[in-house]
């Protein structure tokens, strides 16, 4: 199960990488790839960070509430 944290970076990372294709295609040619190879990136690499947490959760390999830093108590001592 995927917790609506993860949900939310992962949508938020998509949607900017969309927006940014989107705007790119506004821009002169010479702005247009630093735009569009960024918003790809993040298109990508929410997509990516979703299915990854998605996958190691139905592995078993990280508990389904976990957040993507966890902290355990000792590490704040």
């Amino acid at each position: 199960m995927v917790t609506l944290r993860h949900f939310g970076v992962c949508a938020t990372l998509i949607s900017l990488g969309l927006v940014l294709l989107i705007y790119a295609f506004t821009l002169r040619a010479d702005v247009f790839y630093s735009f569009f190879d960024f918003g790809l990136f993040l298109l990508i690499g929410g997509a990516l960070l979703f299915a990854a947490k998605s996958e190691a959760q139905k592995e078993g390999v990280i508990k389904a509430n976990t957040p993507f830093v966890a902290l355990q108590k000792e590490d704040l001592d």
